[in-house]
């Protein structure tokens, strides 16, 4: 199949036109010592710098970012946080190692919400849940054991 053009991603978020940004901090403009500089403000780098702050607070620790958090990967994902393994693939052996991946993101969705609730962020936080469909009945033994994981850990 041939396609006449391919869609110019803009990189921008929709629902942040109809909100105000919060201030952008000041651009790093000059040479500046620290003992920490953490690239990116998604998830993963907020995590880093907080722990890093909260560990040890004589830290100077520097968030660098193209932009505002609220434009970075995970916003652009709205928001949206899973507590389970997006694909399984077709082995048992799979299924165990995403065990320990879903230990994880667990762990850090209970973190998320401890700091929300902590500070009162309000963000209309809501628990929802994940569907996993099959076609193919060949592999239902496969879907029937993710089934009996979830249920094994509940």
């Amino acid at each position: 199949m041939k396609y006449a053009s391919v869609p110019f991603n803009q990189n921008e978020n929709g629902w942040l036109n109809e909100t105000s940004l919060t201030p952008r901090y000041p651009t790093l403009n000059q040479n500046t010592d620290a003992d920490w500089v953490v690239i990116g403000s998604g998830y993963a780098g907020l995590s880093f710098a907080r722990r890093l702050a909260h560990n040890n607070p004589n830290l100077k620790i520097i968030l660098l970012d193209c932009a505002t958090a609220a434009e970075s990967s995970s916003a652009r994902n709205s928001g949206f946080i899973i507590g389970l393994p997006h694909n399984i693939g077709s082995s048992t052996a799979e299924l165990k190692k995403a065990q320990f991946y879903r230990t994880l993101l667990e762990e850090g969705i209970h973190q998320l919400a401890t700091l929300t609730e902590q500070f009162a962020i309000e963000c209309d936080w809501e628990s929802a849940g994940k569907y996993h469909c099959q076609v193919d009945k060949k592999n239902e033994r496969v879907l029937q054991e993710y089934v009996d994981n979830l249920k094994y850990n509940e």
